[in-house]
């Protein structure tokens, strides 16, 4: 394999140079030689992280430990099939390892195989006594990939029930409840979040798009007038683009409303009204 350079990681060959300084003293050092392969990995050097690799198994390092290891190099390098038999042969030895199954996940949906990669992803998330919000997110996106809405977001209130109501976990679901039609329950959760950080002006904007959504255009409008208030509140102190930007969108957007509404009532008043016919 041909090693290529990392961009965006100016501290790697400090630490590679750190690493090897200590396995000249400690050269039998399994971990070290782990580590050592971790950074090249990162650096890109797919050779030589596999030849680190080859003499951390020579020096006792746990055989399931090098397979994962191998398997994360090939991913990086573009390889997945490869990735696949080396996750495969660690799982083999060890099929409790729940990392390595997740990864094997990730593996799987390289490949297109969303539907081993879910099962993957779902055995490896219910084994992890402490799972990370990236975790449930990564499967929600395999489900997603498969077509199965409704089970992405199951995934995402599986990552609610044991991790709490994190913006991580419930704005991709609020996203997918609005792609299923669902504007109420993306509302509901919208408004739980709100309660833990009410100044969130943006999430303010979106609850009033889906206010507008359910039909509840004058708490749609109150919401966009309060967002803003805020906005112009928070320029005043700390100018910046992006929060004018979002203002000017709200305004356009009350405009609309308020239009709409307009042609609502216009159209209302030219209707004339049913006569009772004279017998």
């Amino acid at each position: 394999m041909t090693p290529t350079v990392a961009a965006g990681h100016p501290e790697l060959p400090v630490v590679d140079r750190a690493v090897a300084d200590l396995l000249i003293e400690n050269p039998d050092d399994a971990d070290l030689l782990l580590r050592q392969a971790q950074l090249r990995t990162k650096a890109g050097n797919w050779d030589a992280a596999l030849e680190s690799l080859d003499h951390a198994r020579e020096r006792g390092a746990e055989p399931s430990a090098v397979s994962s290891a191998r398997a994360g190099v090939f991913l990086a390098a573009g390889l997945p099939y490869l990735a696949k038999y080396e996750y495969d042969r660690a799982l083999a030895e060890r099929p409790d390892a729940f990392e390595a199954r997740f990864e094997r996940g990730r593996v799987n949906l390289a490949l297109g195989d969303s539907e081993a990669a879910d099962r993957d992803f779902g055995e490896a998330i219910a084994r992890m006594p402490e799972p990370r919000p990236e975790h449930f997110v990564i499967r929600k996106n395999a489900l997603v990939a498969a077509g199965r809405i409704e089970e992405a977001v199951g995934a995402l209130d599986e990552g609610v029930a044991r991790l709490g109501h994190l913006a991580s976990l419930e704005l991709p679901a609020i996203e997918l409840e609005i792609r299923l039609g669902r504007f109420d329950r993306a509302l509901a959760r919208l408004d739980g979040l709100l309660e833990t950080t009410p100044t969130s002006v943006a999430w303010i904007a979106r609850r009033a798009e889906l206010l507008e959504r359910t039909g509840r255009s004058e708490d749609a409008r109150a919401a966009r007038l309060g967002a803003i208030r805020q906005l112009e509140a928070r320029q005043t102190r700390n100018p910046n683009r992006a929060g004018r930007e979002l203002a000017e969108r709200l305004r356009r957007e009350l405009a609309m409303s308020g239009s709409k509404e307009g042609d609502t009532r216009e159209t209302t008043s030219r209707t004339p009204s049913a006569r009772t016919p004279h017998l």
